[in-house]
């Protein structure tokens, strides 16, 4: 029952980050009150699941319905049609990212032994696509055919980063040479799960919202620095706080993945880029 949940949930996923997807619920907006309701679709949601389940907490409850109605009241709050980057904006975003990263979210969905973090990284996603993609009509960059020139980009970004990033990690004693002990069969499903667990949902959040929204406002150079170094400081935490080294790395591969969006204007092109370095982070190298 749960992987039918998870499967259907990752499916939704998928639909809303095409354009066409998105387009189509545009047209549903058609008032500046109307982002109020897309928290009722995830708090209806886990509600379904905690009864089905029989898992029902009120303190979990309370934490999916004020991380989705936090963001949702931000944007409410600012101007729907409203070309440039706002504080509202900027605000939405920041609720949706710091909690996830604080931790906040983490026991939310565990209804059972399947969900968790899956559960918390769909759904946010699936709400910052509709919310800023539909209601907000932010182009986030759903582009998913690369063409030739796109590609180049993708691959000169990744070999960039990769001649920077491995001799670096290695210097400052953060990286080692270790190959996986995963089967082979396995490969093609690690890098598939880091592309839309990881690389994608971050990409949304550092490039297709925060830098995105920050160019309207400061300009394609300073929007690539500010993000990528939120990006970075996003890690501190993985590991042992502060996590320097971390920080400084995914700083460094956060230029080259805003870069590789500035340029295609695609989130898919810098998650391709993304899910690259983490997959050989996965092949190769241990940190």
């Amino acid at each position: 029952m749960s992987i039918a949940f998870m499967l259907s949930l990752t499916l939704l996923y998928i639909y809303f980050l095409r354009q066409r997807s998105i387009n189509r619920l545009k047209n549903s907006f058609t008032s500046q009150d109307s982002v109020l309701v897309l928290p009722f679709f995830p708090i209806a949601f886990y509600l379904f699941l905690a009864l089905s389940f029989h898992a029902f907490q009120s303190e979990l409850f309370s934490r999916i319905a004020v991380y989705f109605g936090l963001p949702a009241l931000f944007l409410y709050f600012g101007r729907r049609e409203k070309p440039k980057m706002q504080i509202t904006d900027l605000l939405a975003i920041l609720a949706l990212w710091l909690p996830y990263d604080l931790r906040f979210m983490s026991p939310s969905w565990r209804l059972g032994e399947d969900f968790g973090f899956p559960m918390n990284t769909l759904s946010a996603c699936i709400f910052a696509l509709i919310a800023f993609g539909a209601w907000r009509k932010l182009d986030i960059g759903l582009k998913w055919r690369l063409s030739l020139k796109d590609l180049r980009v993708v691959a000169g970004a990744f070999i960039i980063l990769a001649l920077i990033i491995i001799p670096l990690g290695y210097s400052i004693g953060f990286l080692n040479f270790q190959v996986t002990n995963k089967p082979l069969w396995q490969l093609p499903l690690v890098y598939l799960g880091i592309f839309l667990g990881i690389a994608i949902p971050e990409e949304l959040i550092f490039r297709g919202l925060l830098q995105n929204t920050l160019s309207t406002r400061y300009g394609l150079f300073k929007s690539l620095f500010i993000a990528s170094l939120m990006f970075g400081s996003a890690h501190l935490d993985n590991g042992t706080f502060p996590n320097y080294k971390y920080a400084l790395l995914a700083t460094i591969a956060g230029l080259g993945y805003g870069y590789a969006y500035t340029r295609t204007k695609s989130i898919i092109a810098s998650a391709t880029v993304h899910a690259l370095v983490d997959f050989t982070w996965v092949l190769f190298l241990h940190g």
